[in-house]
């Protein structure tokens, strides 16, 4: 739209020029985009656990662990108190604002976590990832999983995050021949063992899934040891059910 038109002498350029700006005619200022992006809220955190006391050895064995491993599977039956050991180990282990937690249920799949990771990351200053999932339209086709999961992984290194999988087992109970999912939380904990971040899961069985968890942890971690002397290398990694800590 063209300003200065309610000015008596904006016919007559020579009159016009004598105005306070000189200007002929200009034009408005686009409107700014609205910004509909969703914001990055703060993280949930893990659970308060005002009921748990003792199960200092417990705490004890697993803060090792995830110290030495980076990644540690708390695993048993259901009641056995899994979630709140796994409350209060993160708790100890991380500043909350560096705790990603996440509790699955059922049917969920790993879209869903990819989202709440992305926004966990936007809200630490690292929203790239956030951005374009919202600001892909419903017409358009979001980028592979395994490409966002990559970018989100790298986001994610060495900023001294834990990322906590609670029930973890409800991602895999109906998918334990997906080899896309296998392969891609193969990537998350070889991550977490090469130092990248921190990782706790929560499971309710020990499955053949999480063998091969377990041995992708192992992998990355013969890789981070290499060169160490076996005599300072800690054991390898393995289950250890809940309520059974030696």
């Amino acid at each position: 739209m063209e300003l200065g038109s309610d000015n008596p002498a904006w016919g007559c350029p020579v009159l016009f020029s004598r105005t306070d700006d000189g200007q002929l005619f200009a034009f408005e200022p686009a409107p700014t985009a609205k910004n509909d992006l969703l914001p990055a809220l703060p993280p949930n955190g893990p659970p308060v656990t005002p009921d748990f006391v003792g199960r200092t050895a417990e705490l004890a064995y697993y803060a090792q662990r995830l110290h030495e491993f980076g990644v540690v599977t708390i695993a048993g039956m259901p009641g056995v108190g899994k979630t709140a050991l796994a409350a209060t180990l993160a708790r100890q282990a991380s500043p909350l604002d560096k705790i990603f937690w996440h509790t699955f249920y059922q049917g969920e799949d790993l879209r869903s976590v990819i989202w709440k990771l992305a926004r966990f990351l936007a809200w630490q200053g690292k929203g790239d990832v956030w951005r374009l999932l919202q600001r892909t339209g419903a017409d358009q086709a979001l980028p592979p999983l395994n490409s966002l999961l990559d970018y989100l992984l790298q986001q994610a290194k060495d900023e001294n995050y834990l990322l906590c999988l609670d029930d973890f087992h409800l991602l895999y109970d109906d998918r334990h021949d997906d080899p896309e999912l296998l392969e891609m939380m193969e990537r998350v904990v070889a991550a977490a063992a090469a130092g990248s971040f921190r990782m706790i899961l929560v499971s309710r069985s020990s499955s053949r899934v999480m063998v091969r968890l377990r041995n992708a942890t192992r992998r990355a971690l013969k890789i981070r040891y290499v060169g160490v002397s076996a005599a300072t290398r800690p054991p390898p990694p393995r289950t250890v059910h809940c309520g059974l800590v030696p």
